[in-house]
């Protein structure tokens, strides 16, 4: 009977959170982690036009692949994959709790899905959901001893995030564990295929290796303070679940310690390896890199998203360990999960229940809608924020319209024909454009054509003030001989 009724429980908890999260990503307007949910937008939107791009090593190639067909239907598509991807990884957690034997199942939903990053995150276009399902299912087939299924699973999860080859590690132990000596190799598997089928492309076998996006976004985006990610765990799993998670670790330590019988220590072990270890090794290495300003590294803490799944198994693990020893009678048991979920699910509401266009992407937006009004309206345009070109609706790869960036970094007006638009920024445009403001206003082939600044003094992460230019290119004047 119990049974049967949680059965029905879940599905009415999923149904109704998939319904909740379905309005989000229609009503939204904005959508948190700024460009980038655009730039994987727009390869995923154009990548049947494009081929090329479901090999694009920055938009990650699953992910491009599997969220192309809802990409045709805009925007809003997108975020309807990122919705579903977010339910199936929070229901196969669910199933991965009743195989480790876990109690108090169904509230794992809840522990993922108003985690404040994760709750923030799915109406969006980011990959950390894909990321996350992925890893939850190559997880879920382990346990259930699907292992060759487990690891060819895992291995094309470095093509949903690149982090996702140091999981790999620890699927490699896990293996070796429970003995499954051959099923290693399988690791190797979406390595394999990608590049194989990149090679058809690019002429060469190694180009996930040689065409890393990352090179050199150091000198970019700078590094920050080794504990950076921990201390904003208010934001990123919300102080309730933060403290489970760590009673959780402890106990499940203890319990790995103190476990005598053989079949009980496997199931403790591949918690401890696959649950706890994913989720720590992925802390630590973004931690490491924003530290010591690696791998293209900004201090995102939108890329936990990718692991909050695993934090809350450890919270549930907290918790169950908490009410055991405790010892709460069955009403005071209720009260105290009642009020614990009310208060997880309360805060992100409350601060997200709309999200609105961050003040840069509104500036971006009314220069693009002034632009759309003036004589200029159908000139070629150079772009630097991916926000304008996405307002303004246009195939972003074809260069007959539309190129990223001016194609020569020293002299702005070179090899740009007469009537194009340069649209700058101040965020993008001096950073990844690598293109000062400078440059472009003492180029006697541009024309300042408006300056967009925002009501308020508006930031950079650097500290500039954001404002948006529209140049035009004009004929050089004729330089005039002085005769001596």
């Amino acid at each position: 009977m119990y049974r049967v009724l949680e059965q029905r429980f879940l599905i009415v908890f999923l149904l109704g959170l998939t319904a909740l999260f379905t309005w989000f990503a229609f009503s939204w307007e904005g959508f948190y982690g700024g460009a980038d949910n655009i730039a994987h937008y727009r390869i995923s939107r154009y990548a049947f036009d494009y081929p090329h791009l479901f090999l694009d090593h920055w938009g990650k190639p699953l992910f491009t692949l599997l969220s192309a067909p809802f990409s045709q239907f805009g925007f809003t598509g997108i975020k309807i994959f990122n919705v579903l991807a977010g339910m199936l990884t929070a229901l196969l957690s669910y199933m991965i709790a009743k195989k480790l034997e876990m109690k108090n199942a169904l509230m794992v939903l809840f522990f993922i899905l108003f985690a404040p990053i994760y709750f923030i995150l799915l109406p969006g276009g980011l990959t950390e959901p894909l990321f996350s399902l992925v890893l939850v299912l190559a997880i879920y087939l382990f346990l259930d001893h699907r292992f060759v299924w487990s690891a060819i699973v895992v291995s094309f999860l470095p093509f949903t995030r690149t982090e996702g080859f140091i999981i790999l590690p620890l699927f490699f132990l896990a293996l070796l564990h429970s003995r499954r000596y051959f099923t290693v190799l399988l690791l190797s598997t979406g390595f394999v295929v990608y590049s194989l089928i990149g090679s058809l492309h690019y002429g060469d076998l190694f180009w996930l290796v040689n065409q890393n996006p990352y090179k050199g976004a150091g000198d970019i985006y700078g590094s920050g303070e080794l504990l950076h990610f921990m201390k904003s765990a208010g934001k990123i799993t919300g102080i309730p679940l933060a403290i489970l998670l760590i009673t959780g670790t402890v106990f499940l330590i203890i319990e790995y310690i103190g476990q005598k019988i053989p079949s009980e220590r496997r199931r403790v072990s591949n918690f401890l390896l696959l649950v706890a270890g994913s989720f720590f090794l992925y802390l630590a290495a973004h931690s490491y890199v924003w530290w010591k300003g690696l791998g293209g590294s900004l201090g995102l803490i939108r890329v936990m998203a990718g692991v909050i799944p695993m934090a809350a198994l450890l919270a549930l693990k907290g918790y169950n360990s908490i009410t055991y020893l405790l010892r709460f009678p069955v009403f005071l048991k209720s009260i105290f999960s009642l009020a614990l979920l009310a208060l997880i699910i309360y805060n992100p509401l409350k601060k997200y229940w709309d999200m609105d266009l961050n003040e840069d992407e509104k500036l971006v937006g009314k220069a693009a809608e002034w632009f759309k009004g003036s004589e200029y309206s159908d000139a070629k345009l150079y772009y630097y924020h991916l926000y304008f070109i996405h307002y303004l609706e246009r195939d972003p790869f074809d260069r007959e319209i539309s190129f990223e960036k001016v194609p020569s970094g020293e002299v702005p007006s070179q090899n740009i024909s007469e009537g194009s638009i340069i649209q700058w920024d101040s965020h993008f445009g001096p950073n990844e454009g690598r293109m000062p403001l400078e440059k472009l206003l003492n180029d006697p082939g541009l024309e300042l054509l408006k300056e967009f600044k925002p009501a308020h003094t508006l930031k950079t992460y650097k500290g500039d003030d954001f404002k948006v230019y529209l140049f035009a290119k004009i004929d050089e004047p004729e330089q005039q001989l002085v005769e001596d």
